[in-house]
């Protein structure tokens, strides 16, 4: 089997390490003692959407893998394991939520539908309650950022301790720059799913209206997102 050519496993074990690591955005663990509850919470709800894409992205490796070492032959079953996994991954990644709506037993396509816009919805309602927390850490991240200026250039704090405070706020724009990625693929899975379905003459433009909210909602978080990341910028500790 294509596993047991030496050659072929470790560039394909370091391929699936890399999907693996698409859960593991952030560099301070959510249990670390410097972070909030807000904090917390985030890592919490970011959670969510990067455990979804990596299981999709996962999935797809695994059988493109298995694919791609049954069509490229004996002498090349190794190198065509990793480009199966390659294409795969990325294909699960993006198309994971249209082929397990259609493992799922409904009545009729309109059926189908109505499940998908309930998901949209609820979807959009998580993105909500995250916005609302990202908006509550962000603006009290900024405010720490003017406060750790200050108090280094009065010399009330030491660059070393100011350091390791921006290094946690860093790291939040790091959770939320990761949750964006994520949504914005989510919202892609939403639209591949509402295109396939229309073709089967069903009328998407429900869920179309949902997904539209969705798009909104992130272009809201990416706004959020892009005032933490210029108050990183004007601090001169980061």
């Amino acid at each position: 089997m294509f596993w047991q050519n030496r050659s072929g496993f470790k560039p394909l074990a370091a391929l699936m390490a890399a999907i693996l690591a698409l859960t593991a955005c952030q560099a301070i663990p959510p249990d670390d003692p410097r972070l909030s509850p807000e904090e917390r919470r985030l890592r919490e709800q970011a959670a969510d959407y990067n455990r979804t894409v990596a299981e999709g992205a996962i999935a797809g490796a695994v059988i493109g893998a298995i694919l791609g070492a049954a069509l490229a032959g004996r002498n090349n079953r190794g190198q065509g394991a990793i480009i199966g996994a390659a294409a795969g991954g990325a294909l699960g990644a993006a198309s994971g939520y249209y082929v397990a709506k259609q493992k799922e037993a409904f009545a009729t396509e309109q059926a189908r539908l109505d499940s998908m816009i309930g998901d949209v919805r609820a979807d959009n309602a998580r993105i909500e309650a995250l916005i609302a927390n990202a908006q509550s850490v962000i603006a009290s991240n900024r405010a720490q950022l003017e406060d750790i200026q200050k108090r280094v250039n009065t010399g009330q704090m030491n660059r070393q301790t100011a350091k390791a405070e921006v290094e946690r706020i860093e790291d939040n724009q790091r959770v939320i720059t990761r949750t964006v990625e994520n949504l914005r693929k989510k919202a892609d899975e939403y639209r591949e799913a509402s295109m396939k379905t229309s073709q089967q003459g069903v009328n998407t433009g429900p869920m179309n209206a949902e997904i539209g909210v969705m798009q909104a909602n992130i272009a809201r978080l990416e706004a959020e997102l892009a005032g933490l990341t210029e108050a990183l910028n004007v601090s001169r500790l980061g």
